[in-house]
């Protein structure tokens, strides 16, 4: 079965639910759109900062724009100090 076949037979599917679906297409379309303009706040933040001009409006904007992100999980690793660690590190 070709790909279109298939992206048709799941467009469908999903007929029934045109709202969710407009959302939920609507809310990729928008992460999509923060993912590329991301890197290009930040390295306007670089320009702004190497070029020695006031960095302060291009952090605002980058600063926005990372806060429409969803959180990601795992994306911090955690770390645990047991009392192994500890007491290696006091040593």
């Amino acid at each position: 079965m070709s790909l279109l076949r298939v992206y048709g037979r799941a467009l469908g599917y999903l007929a029934a639910d045109k709202k969710r679906v407009v959302f939920l297409c609507l809310a990729n379309v928008t992460l999509a759109i923060v993912a590329i303009l991301e890197p290009i706040m930040f390295g306007r933040v670089i320009d702004a900062i190497s070029d020695r001009v006031d960095a302060i409006p291009a952090l605002a904007m980058w600063a926005g724009l990372g806060a429409s992100r969803p959180p990601q999980r795992g994306a911090v690793p955690v770390v645990r100090a047991d009392h192994h660690d500890a007491a290696r590190l006091a040593s």
